[in-house]
């Protein structure tokens, strides 16, 4: 049944890998539109198409699902779940308005300055999308292999997902898109995170670690602070206001608040590194 948690996760980050290297293409080259329109606008389209007509009604969906059944199970993770699906809404919303703008850009001889509003506008989406699945993967698809059993991933399982059409064997709806990302994929932007790979690199080093004390210690203290770091990060997400732009004083109470806690913390795991694995001290349950 853990294999049937692989699959269904490994098929999202999959999805993510792709949209990532879609991403970083329109944020690459959306300067580009400003002065060179005919050579970028048509792969544009095909990107956003994709990310609105694929991404958006197959990926998303599978997500929020998956993230309800997470909210329900994990009380304290509810609030981000629910603040991330609600997210997807936005990017058809935000999407749809750059097809319209690109197809304009497209038909008709814009004004440098317009071209300049539309590759700012691109950028902006896909900095904003690549922060999203960024808080996506280290604050919920991290959790979900804790907090699910069988019978959540037979939920989560019923039907199988549609063909992505940027996969190598699927080039004809989006070619221009489809050659880019085709020629990407030799760097695999996959998180390991919960993998049947990562769990046999695991089962390995925990064999190693039984035999040192102090890698034993070193293990448990990484762990620790990464899962600190993790609860930090979700706080601050949460406290967020709903409209950052429209409440910039609660949000930059919010930031200055965040790289305090994260300071003191970090400042702590210095401290708590020498003690604990260079000096050998026991750790004592206190902070």
């Amino acid at each position: 049944m853990r294999e049937i948690g692989n699959d269904y996760l490994r098929g999202l980050r999959e999805d993510h890998a792709r949209f990532s290297r879609v991403l970083s293409m329109i944020g690459r080259d959306a300067r580009r539109l400003i002065d060179e329109p005919d050579a970028v606008l048509p792969v544009f389209e095909e990107a956003i198409d994709y990310i609105v007509n694929f991404q958006n009604i197959h990926h998303h969906p599978r997500e929020e699902t998956m993230f309800a059944k997470l909210a329900d199970q994990a009380p304290p993770l509810r609030q981000t779940a629910r603040k991330l699906a609600g997210e997807h809404g936005a990017v058809g919303r935000v999407g749809e308005s750059i097809q319209a703008m690109l197809r304009h850009a497209a038909s008709e001889q814009t004004s440098r300055e317009s071209r300049k509003r539309l590759a700012q506008k691109l950028e902006r989406f896909a900095r904003e999308m690549r922060r999203h699945i960024q808080q996506e993967e280290e604050l919920l698809y991290s959790r979900v292999w804790d907090e699910f059993d069988e019978s959540d991933w037979e939920d989560l399982t019923d039907s199988a997902p549609p063909t992505d059409p940027l996969e190598r064997s699927q080039s004809r709806r989006y070619p221009l898109l489809n050659e880019y990302v085709s020629a990407g994929s030799g760097r695999s932007e996959v998180s390991m995170e919960s993998s049947s790979l990562l769990e046999k690199m695991e089962t390995r080093l925990d064999r190693a670690l039984s035999k040192s004390p102090r890698l034993r210690r070193m293990k448990s203290i990484v762990r620790r602070h990464g899962e600190e770091a993790a609860a930090l990060r979700r706080r601050s997400i949460e406290s967020l206001p709903d409209q950052p732009l429209l409440h910039p004083l609660d949000t930059a109470r919010v930031g200055v608040d965040s790289v305090g806690n994260l300071c003191g913390a970090y400042a702590r795991w210095i401290k708590e590194w020498h003690r604990y694995v260079w000096y050998d001290e026991e750790p004592h349950t206190d902070k």
